[in-house]
C-alpha cells in the first residue's frame, strides 16, 4: 500500500470514536426519558445498535494497521512490546488525571478492596464490568481490556493467516458459528458482541484485508457490491439472520464503502488535510479513554440534559468532542515522553541481557 492510501485509516478512525462518543452521549438521555429524550441519534443504524457499529469498525481497523505494521520481520515479543508502549502509557496517565480530578471532586473510587487495583493496573478493569466484578475502573470502557486480550491472540491467527489466509478465514468463520450454536453452554454472563472469540470474525477481516483484499481489487469490489446489496436488504436481514451476525455484516459492509470511497480521495501527505486527519487519528484513543467521564461531569451538572432542545444538545455534543480530543492534544506530548523513557528502558535492558548472553558464550 502506498502511503497516500492510508488516508481512509486515519477517516475511519475518527469516525469509528465519534460514532462511539455519540453513542454513550445520547445512551444517556435514553436512559433517563426512553424514547421521549431528545438524542442527536436514534441509537440504531442499519437496525444495529450505533455502539457496535463504532466498535465493529474499531475492531475492523485494529486488525488490519495491526497486520500492516507487522508484515515485515514480524516478532511475537516485539510486537508485544510495540503494544505495551502503544497502549498502557495512554491508559496509565489518563487514569491518574481522572482519578486525581474524582478526588479533587470528593467522588469515592472503587469498593474498598485495594487488591483489586492490579485490574487496573493491567487495563482490563473495564472488561470485567461484563461480569459483574466491580474494582476501580474509572476509564477505558470494556473495549480496553478487550483490546488486551486480543493483541494475545493476534500472533497466532496473523502467522497462521500469512500462510493460508482464506482457508483460515474459513475455520474462523465455522469456528465462530459452533461457538455462536453452544455459546450459553461456555459463556453464562459475557455477551457474544464483547467476547474477544467472537469478535475474531471482523478482527480477521482485517488483517485478511491487508494481506490479501486490497491487493486484489476484483475480490474487493465483489464483496463491497454484496456489501451494498446487503445494507440495502438490511431491514429483511435483520429479521433473518441473528443481530450477531446482522451487526457483523453491517460494520464489514460499512467498512467496505468507507474504505471505497475515502480511497477514491486524491489526496497528498504533504497536504494539510492529511497531516491535520493524522493527527486527529493519533488522538483518538486518548479522547476515547476520556469520553465518557466528560459526557458524565456534563450531564450532572446541566439542568435537563434529557429534554433539552436538539440544537442546544448538538452544542453540547461538539463541546464534548472538543473536550475530549483537547484533553488528548494536551496530554499527548507527556504521553510521548512517557513512552520513549520506557521504550529506552526496554531496549537498554535488551541489550544487558545480549550482552550478557555473549559473556557467557566466552
Amino acid at each position: 500500500m502506498k502511503k497516500e492510501n492510508l488516508f481512509y485509516i486515519d477517516v475511519i478512525k475518527i469516525l469509528a470514536c465519534l460514532i462511539v462518543i455519540l453513542c454513550h452521549y445520547d445512551v444517556h438521555s435514553y436512559y433517563e426519558l426512553g424514547n421521549k429524550a431528545v438524542m442527536i441519534s436514534k441509537l440504531r443504524i442499519l437496525n444495529v445498535y450505533e455502539g457496535d457499529i463504532g466498535v465493529s469498525l474499531f475492531i475492523i481497523m485494529s486488525g488490519l494497521t495491526l497486520a500492516l505494521s507487522s508484515n515485515i520481520d514480524f516478532s511475537v515479543i516485539k510486537f508485544y512490546k510495540k503494544r505495551f508502549l502503544a497502549i498502557m502509557p495512554s491508559y496509565w496517565i489518563s487514569y491518574i488525571i481522572v482519578a486525581l480530578v474524582f478526588i479533587i471532586m470528593g467522588n469515592t473510587i472503587g469498593d474498598g478492596k485495594y487488591w483489586k487495583i492490579i485490574f487496573t493496573v493491567m487495563g482490563i478493569d473495564g472488561f470485567l464490568l461484563l461480569f459483574r466484578f466491580q474494582s476501580f475502573y474509572l476509564i477505558g470502557e470494556w473495549y480496553t481490556g478487550y483490546m488486551l486480550l486480543t493483541y494475545v491472540l493476534f500472533p497466532f491467527v496473523y502467522k497462521k493467516m500469512k500462510k493460508t489466509p482464506y482457508e483460515i478465514y474459513i475455520i474462523i468463520l465455522l469456528f465462530n458459528i459452533i461457538l455462536f450454536l453452544k455459546y450459553g453452554v461456555f459463556f453464562k454472563v459475557l455477551r457474544d458482541q464483547n467476547n474477544p472469540l467472537m469478535r475474531l470474525l471482523d478482527f480477521g477481516f482485517g488483517i485478511l484485508f491487508t494481506l490479501k483484499l486490497s491487493k486484489n481489487k476484483s475480490l474487493k469490489n465483489s464483496l463491497l457490491i454484496v456489501g451494498l446489496v446487503y445494507i440495502l436488504m438490511y431491514k429483511k436481514m435483520f429479521n433473518i439472520l441473528p443481530y450477531y451476525y446482522h451487526q457483523t455484516i453491517i460494520g464489514i459492509s460499512i467498512f467496505l464503502v468507507l474504505e471505497y470511497l475515502i480511497s477514491k480521495i486524491k489526496i497528498s501527505s504533504e497536504h494539510k488535510i492529511y497531516k491535520w486527519t493524522r493527527y486527529l487519528a493519533s488522538l483518538t484513543f486518548l479522547a476515547f479513554l476520556v469520553h465518557h467521564q466528560i459526557i458524565m461531569v456534563l450531564y450532572s451538572k446541566i439542568k435537563n440534559f434529557s429534554g433539552m432542545n436538539y440544537l442546544y444538545k448538538l452544542f453540547i455534543f461538539m463541546v464534548v468532542v472538543v473536550l475530549s480530543f483537547g484533553y488528548a492534544a494536551l496530554i499527548q506530548p507527556l504521553v510521548i515522553k512517557i513512552t520513549k523513557i520506557l521504550k529506552n528502558r526496554i531496549l537498554n535492558n535488551n541489550s544487558q541481557i545480549l550482552l550478557e548472553k555473549e559473556e557467557n558464550k566466552k
